[in-house]
């Protein structure tokens, strides 16, 4: 599939753009830029109705994946470490917890397919 590097442009131009003036707005309502970042997501997406503001959906889905990473990366560098390490043991014992219930549970379906 060829694409015109001036539609990929064009679509990651809208794209940074709703972004921006999202995370202002989250900014402005003392709320997290990561739900800003969400809603311009959804503003951005392809079902939006009446009309998509991107071309290319390919391209919009690849950037879509580039900014789950950023999304991620940016959600890592904001937590603080300090929380983390207080409340080890918490979810060291929280998490094999739920791995056990899991592992109840799955035995239970299995019982009931056969």
């Amino acid at each position: 599939m060829v694409v015109e590097i001036g539609a990929i442009l064009q679509d990651f131009t809208i794209i940074m753009i709703v972004a921006s003036i999202m995370a202002m707005v989250s900014y402005k309502l003392k709320q997290p830029m990561v739900i800003g970042y969400i809603i311009a997501g959804m503003i951005i997406g392809p079902y939006t109705p009446p009309f998509s503001l991107v071309s290319n959906f390919d391209i919009l889905n690849l950037f879509a994946e580039i900014g789950v990473i950023l999304l991620l990366y940016v959600v890592g560098m904001e937590f603080p470490i300090e929380k983390l390490r207080r409340k080890i043991i918490a979810i060291v014992w929280g998490e094999n917890f739920h791995l056990v219930l899991r592992e109840i549970r799955s035995n239970e379906i299995r019982i009931k397919m056969v």
